[in-house]
């Protein structure tokens, strides 16, 4: 029976689109002396959500700067990357997370139901923490919250997942593990035990991973699959 639920955080907690195009301002004040003249707020969004989509799972951040170079967005000369990582990805991005809609209902419905909550995610304390606390009212359902710096091993090492399961005093099995990531989400918790529950961010799965047991596309769908794994319909 599942009696936790561990979530990842990026792209599976927060609109990262909406995230995104909240950011499109910023970021044209940011490069308004490298940008060409034209480019509105509303296509400005949606070459920032392109880039993130074409670049999360092959170089993050980086290759998201270098795919925004190759849409014909700069008049000469791209934003120099140094620029773009301190005032736009840790400067604007993490004071603009923007939640779905149905995460805060669907933690309230998850912890009603009586599943314990925690969240394990990637990257630097400092970092992660900055985008956290631009969405305080998420706070209260966690029991626990790690950061990947924070663990010897981070995802998709198993140790990341059996120090979560450790730390809750559960077995892996009785831990449904929520995340976007084929690799380091649906890979890693599966390596240990944990049930995958992939939160679709990408359209098609990977064709030379595994597909997993179960995949939503909104985090509503959660506890009615949940209550329908546990029997419990």
């Amino acid at each position: 029976m599942i009696k936790a639920v561990l979530f990842d955080f990026d792209h599976t907690l927060y609109d990262r689109d909406a995230s995104l195009a909240a950011c499109a301002e910023p970021f044209m004040t940011i490069a308004a002396d490298y940008l060409r003249n034209g480019i509105t707020r509303k296509e400005m969004a949606a070459y920032l959500c392109r880039a993130d989509r074409e670049g999360v799972y092959c170089g993050a951040w980086k290759k998201s700067a270098a795919l925004l170079a190759e849409y014909d967005i700069y008049k000469g000369e791209p934003l120099p990357y140094e620029i773009y990582t301190e005032q736009f990805s840790r400067g604007a991005f993490p004071k603009n997370i923007r939640l779905f809609d149905d995460t805060v209902p669907t933690l309230e419905t998850l912890k009603a139901q009586g599943f314990r909550i925690g969240m394990l995610t990637n990257g630097y304390v400092k970092y992660q923490w900055d985008k956290l606390n631009t969405v305080p009212e998420i706070h209260p359902y966690f029991e626990i919250i790690r950061v990947g710096e924070e663990l010897p091993h981070p995802k998709p090492h198993p140790r990341a997942f059996l120090a979560m399961s450790g730390a809750m005093g559960l077995m892996p099995h009785e831990i449904a593990f929520v995340g976007d990531n084929p690799v380091s989400d649906i890979c890693g918790a599966r390596s240990v035990g944990m049930l995958p529950v992939w939160m679709r961010y990408l359209k098609e799965w990977p064709q030379e991973i595994t597909p997993p047991p179960y995949a939503i596309d909104r985090l509503s769908e959660l506890p009615v699959l949940l209550a329908r794994i546990n029997g419990k319909d």
